[in-house]
């Protein structure tokens, strides 16, 4: 029995390759190698800090240091002094690699039942580049062999925390602070730190609960030194501090500074038996992200999810759930997430019914919670090596079949935008995972039998503790880590998609203009946190377009007015004047508004830009009234159309104006350049969606107003201005036709299709309401295959 139950409860706990064979002595060709007993105050600054799985192992001159970054915008440091080792041998100035922290700390703990104070002697050592870790801990005679798989380092922040550009810093005792940590409600979003210069430090924090504020005054006994030179008031995200939080309960000493820029950090010393650690951690404020020191704080695009869209997103969601469920080798996914590099048990999947219910709930602006259910399983283990064969009646070795019924899968998820880009990332909280009964029965085995049964309920409960625990783990951290990081690579721009069109012309100024407008990108790429809500999703995008999605618009989106009215389609998208104004800015940029008028370019026009026609009108009569000499019949003549400034865009009354500023020069291929013009041009658009997916408009030219240059060799009489008014009207006219008469089409990726869109000008943006459909190759798309996102290394 205790065979039995010892070979379950290293299935169901452990994952780790071990080694019992011990060899004390080091290869002396080693990069790094030293022996520690402060074996369980490593384990225990690491634990505090292991934010993410991974992190960067440093061993330098002054001793070890682990760092621990979450995308750029919070990072913790562990530093074992040199001291804390009896032998310390660096090969080189520093060693650094990249390691799985989770497991890192499991081998440190490995010998977990520990009595002595410290734990467990260590002995630590680094081959070469790319060699595992090796570490054997020794205690009372009991060895443990342990190496662990290194991966490269990769670059990190250095925040400069220099005194020179320290404004606050705050040392105090630790207990109280974390108290005041503590009295904040755990859902808020935000931690407000205020430094008084002369009154003292303040935490505080709004929550559903209702507002929590902490004071300290800078004479109080709490406070050993207070120093502000400049006053400080900056909010943090409240999810980041976590860590921070519990790192304080290791701490005999706590310091709190403030750089100019608004960046945190706080170090905590930490007391092992007369020898000093330190923990430092650094975060970034949400007013001083480090992304961009430009990026907008508006968005050009606000898309809201109504209730229609959230319920289809969930019949949806879970169709593709159970596709992609189907496409997993279960087997062999059973086998790496239950049974990691442990060979003594063989695992089968004998029953799988896929999870039939996939639902979600908002908990707050940021969270949801994601619900999966009524999935039944029963895998049979079996042991390889026949050591139990003395309990079964044909010698074979034991086997037992596990039944889990009706299991359910609760996970709260946090939503918010990623801090080295513009996608949204997921971060897990609570888990649980229920089922509506486990068991675990041998397999014909008669005394085998007898002795499970015996065990009875407790057992039971032990193995289904422990696999249900294993089912979070795994559950968070395929979010966590190989999810979000598939996340992080999404691409979050588009091209824009133009129909194809037949034209008269290879010449005409459509198809000159038309390559420059399929060049263009829109970057939907969020610039604020979603804000979530039972009946509505809310995320706010960029919206910019710019050509090859390379940015530069030299202008920011102003406040979207949006209307609260709802309808019965499953998505609202408001589009600000600046999503159409970045694009006419991006194509003034190349030359899209540039142009050059003969007699072929707009064929209607033809008789017009004749020296003689049959028109009561036409050029050679303009040019010869303003005093032009010579002016023959065979004289052909050309309009340089330019402009010194993008057009713009504006929203109002239902409408969408156009304005246009532009300059042109009569050339003659005579005479050379003839006349120079100023000009403007203001036009109203309205638009409308044909087919549910196509965007379709006309603009009507309003007023063309031209005026002479003062440099220009002739002027032209009001009667002539307004002829030649009149053909910069029909030439940006026939431009304008050419253009919206063809539409834009709405947005398409492979698994995604838009429909019954309407569109309508509402305050100072365009409202577009439609509908969506979306399959499983909207996965492919983005880049994300789930069955093939590798689990985790241990529980």
């Amino acid at each position: 029995m205790f065979s039995f139950t010892f070979y379950m409860f290293i299935i169901c706990t452990y994952a780790m390759e071990t080694s019992s064979s011990f060899n004390a002595d080091y290869n002396n060709s080693a990069l790094f190698r030293g022996d520690t007993d402060f074996t369980r105050a490593i384990h225990s600054m690491i634990k505090a800090v292991m934010f993410r799985d991974t992190g960067t192992v440093f061993f330098t001159e002054n001793g070890m240091k682990i760092t621990v970054e979450d995308y750029q915008y919070v990072q913790a440091n562990v530093f074992v002094q040199r001291a804390m080792f009896n032998d310390y041998v660096l090969v080189g100035s520093g060693v650094d690699f990249r390691i799985k922290l989770p497991m890192f700390c499991e081998c440190l703990n490995f010998l977990g039942s520990s009595t002595s104070g410290n734990g467990p002697r260590l002995e630590l050592s680094y081959m070469r580049d790319g060699a595992p870790l090796r570490l054997i801990l020794e205690e009372c005679g009991v060895v443990t062999d342990c190496r662990i798989k290194t991966l490269r380092p990769e670059d990190y922040v250095e925040f400069d925390f220099s005194a020179d550009k320290i404004t606050c810093k705050v040392i105090m005792k630790p207990d109280f602070l974390r108290d005041a940590f503590l009295d904040v409600d755990s859902s808020s979003e935000y931690l407000e730190l205020k430094i008084d210069a002369g009154k003292g430090f303040t935490i505080a924090a709004t929550g559903p609960t209702g507002d929590v504020k902490t004071e300290f005054p800078r004479n109080s006994d709490v406070i050993e030194i207070f120093s502000c030179s400049e006053s400080q008031h900056r909010k943090f995200r409240m999810n980041l501090l976590k860590s921070a939080v519990k790192a304080l309960q290791l701490a005999n000493k706590v310091s709190i500074r403030l750089d100019n820029k608004g960046f945190l950090s706080i170090q905590y010393m930490i007391d092992f038996n007369g020898e000093t650690s330190f923990i430092e951690f650094f975060c970034a404020p949400e007013e001083c992200s480090p992304i961009k020191d430009d990026e907008q704080k508006n968005p050009g695009i606000v898309m809201r999810l109504n209730r229609l869209g959230i319920d289809y997103v969930k019949r949806q969601a879970l169709d593709i759930f159970r596709s992609q469920m189907a496409l997993i080798d279960w087997n062999g996914a059973l086998k790496s997430m239950m049974l990691v590099k442990l060979p003594l048990i063989d695992a089968r999947l004998i029953h799988l019914s896929p999870a039939s219910k996939f639902d979600f709930s908002v908990l707050s602006p940021s969270s949801i919670r994601l619900a999966v259910s009524n999935m039944d399983m029963a895998v049979q283990l079996s042991e390889r090596w026949n050591l139990l064969s003395f309990l079964t009646p044909n010698n074979q070795g034991a086997s037992v079949v596990c039944y889990v019924k009706s299991l359910q899968v609760l996970l709260d998820v946090e939503l918010y935008r990623a801090r080295n880009g513009k996608g949204i990332q997921l971060k897990t909280g609570n888990c649980i995972a229920t089922s509506e009964s486990f068991r675990v029965n041998a397999v014909h085995a008669y005394s085998f039998e007898r002795l499970v049964n015996s065990i009875g309920s407790a057992f039971n409960k032990l193995i289904q503790d422990t696999v249900q625990r294993r089912i979070c783990t795994q559950v968070k951290h395929l979010i966590d880590g190989p999810f979000n990081e598939q996340l992080m690579n999404m691409a979050n721009k588009v091209n824009l998609i133009l129909p194809e069109m037949n034209v008269q012309s290879n010449d005409s100024l459509w198809n000159s203009k038309r390559a420059l407008i399929e060049g263009m990108m829109l970057d939907y790429g969020l610039v604020r946190e979603p804000y979530l809500h039972e009946n509505a999703i809310i995320t706010m995008h960029s919206g910019e377009i710019s050509w090859q999605g390379n940015g530069g618009t030299p202008f920011s989106p102003n406040q979207i007015i949006t209307s609260l009215e709802m309808n019965d389609r499953m998505l609202n998208v408001f589009i600000s004047e600046y999503v159409i104004n970045s694009l006419l800015y991006a194509l003034w940029k190349k030359g899209a508004f540039e142009a050059t008028v003969t007699k072929n370019t707009v064929p209607h026009l033809s008789q017009l830009m004749s020296s003689n026609c049959y028109l009561g009108m036409c050029l050679g009569d303009v040019v010869s009234s303003a005093g032009v000499p010579d002016v023959s019949e065979d004289e052909e003549f050309e309009i340089f159309i330019t402009s010194p400034k993008p057009p713009e865009m504006l929203f109002q009354d239902g409408l969408a104006k156009f304005i246009s500023y532009n300059k042109a020069t009569l050339h003659s291929n005579k005479h050379g350049h003839l006349f120079h013009f100023t000009g403007t041009t203001v036009g109203y658009m309205r638009l409308q969606v044909l087919d549910g997916s196509s965007i379709f408009g006309k603009l009507n030219i309003t007023k063309v107003q031209i005026a002479n240059h003062p440099n220009s060799l002739y002027q032209l009489g009001n009667m002539e201005l307004d002829f030649v008014s009149s053909i910069t009207q029909t030439v940006l006219q026939q431009l304008s036709d050419d253009v919206c008469s063809n539409g834009l089409n709405l947005p398409k990726q492979n698994g995604l299709s838009l429909g019954r869109a309407q569109i309508n000008v509402v305050g100072n943006s365009l409202k577009v309401d439609l509908d969506f459909q979306f399959d499983q190759h909207i996965l492919e798309e983005f880049g994300i295959k789930l069955p093939e996102i590798r689990t985790a290394d241990l529980f």
